[in-house]
């Protein structure tokens, strides 16, 4: 019995796709005006995680024996060798799945707090952020604590005394209310996308580019069942954890991928032009769902009066990826003493026009002129 194609398949898939997700978020990151934020830093922390679980799990196949009986292990160690070294990646990859799925918790939770930002979600955010945060603590504790010293859970002549929480208690605890924590954070954006009046392809769309984790958590509660199956009492550590790795690495992996995909918008706008994905015929509706809730806007042609509904953020979103290049869009900044302001400047704002465009002309002259009023309505 081999389970390292599995572990050589999934990590060697997902891990380059991981990769590239990353740096085309970064890039597109790179062409806005407001520059990297910190959910980016923590969207390469996550996948600095993602990469040393990735790192360890090869190392463990390729070495000492992953996917395969304790009796095929490197011929060069004694079997209480083979399971020492078993024991000391395991615990490696823990510390790096820890801090891989950490940081892509982090990373969309402080993106949903930039998008929504004048959405009642805020405060459901704040929540998730502190319960994210217990997680950490908690799994870094049980992984630093559970044997005393630390040294003990990979040392096989002290592991039964020192050790004294039970490594699939460790596994089903930790890695549940990571599931449930992941099914929150995925409904989060759902539920302000749905609200938003869109056409229904571009709703679809934005939905799905959010929606991706779906796929993380299936691998999640895959892990979990394995977690149940685990016998920590086992020799058979190599052998047994083959396939949970490789689900495990997956899953880390694709979660990196589901933090960066709602960023990469712009590139899909690149690549599939005039697709569904594009916003030019809502524009106007996505900057009116972006004006204060209390004011109206009059223009020559017409009234327009606006509700607020919490999406004014998540507007900026949708259509910053269109706005013709050398202009500058800030959608959602808190200029008014209500509501929210949108400012669109032109990239020839700082030009001086070349004297001999009115030559022949007295006065002041006038091309094109647009009044826009602003009043309060109660």
């Amino acid at each position: 019995m081999d389970y390292r194609p599995n572990v050589y398949a999934s990590i060697f898939i997902t891990l380059p796709i991981a990769a590239l997700v990353l740096v085309l978020r970064l890039l597109a990151r790179r062409t806005t005006t407001a520059g990297y934020g910190i959910d980016d830093w923590l969207a390469v922390v996550a996948y600095t995680g993602a990469l040393g679980y990735s790192i360890v799990g090869l190392i463990f196949a390729a070495d000492y024996g992953l996917g395969r009986p304790l009796k095929d292990g490197p011929a060069n160690l004694t079997e209480d060798e083979r399971l020492e070294r078993s024991y000391l990646l395991l615990w490696l990859g823990s510390l790096t799945y820890t801090i891989g799925l950490a940081g892509a918790k982090f990373a969309i939770l402080t993106f949903y707090w930039r998008l929504f930002k004048y959405s009642n979600s805020r405060i459901p955010i704040q929540i998730v952020m502190v319960l994210c945060g217990c997680w950490f603590v908690a799994r870094m504790l049980l992984l630093t604590l559970q044997c005393i010293p630390t040294q003990a859970y990979w040392d096989v002549a002290r592991r039964d005394l020192d050790c004294h929480v039970k490594t699939a208690t460790y596994f089903y605890s930790t890695v549940l209310t990571h599931a449930i924590l992941d099914i929150v954070i995925l409904v989060l954006p759902l539920l302000e996308v749905f609200k938003m009046h869109l056409p229904l392809g571009q709703k679809i769309a934005v939905m799905a580019l959010f929606g991706f984790g779906a796929v993380v958590c299936v691998l999640t509660i895959l892990v979990i069942r394995l977690s149940f199956l685990f016998d920590g009492k086992s020799r058979e550590v190599a052998l047994e954890m083959g396939v949970h790795i490789a689900l495990a690495a997956a899953e880390c992996n694709l979660t990196n991928i589901s933090v960066s995909l709602p960023m990469l918008r712009p590139v899909f706008r690149k690549i599939i032009p005039g697709s569904f994905l594009a916003s030019h015929g809502s524009k106007r509706a996505a900057i009116d769902e972006a004006i204060a809730p209390s004011y109206g806007l009059k223009n020559s042609r017409g009234t327009k009066i606006s509700q607020q509904n919490g999406s004014s953020s998540i507007c900026e979103f949708v259509m910053n990826d269109d706005v013709p290049a050398g202009y500058d869009i800030e959608a959602s900044r808190a200029g008014w003493s209500y509501g929210t302001e949108i400012t669109i400047s032109s990239p020839w704002r700082d030009q001086t026009p070349p004297p001999t465009v009115n030559e022949g002309l007295d006065g002041i002259q006038i091309q094109e002129e647009t009044t826009v009023h602003v009043e309060h309505l109660g």
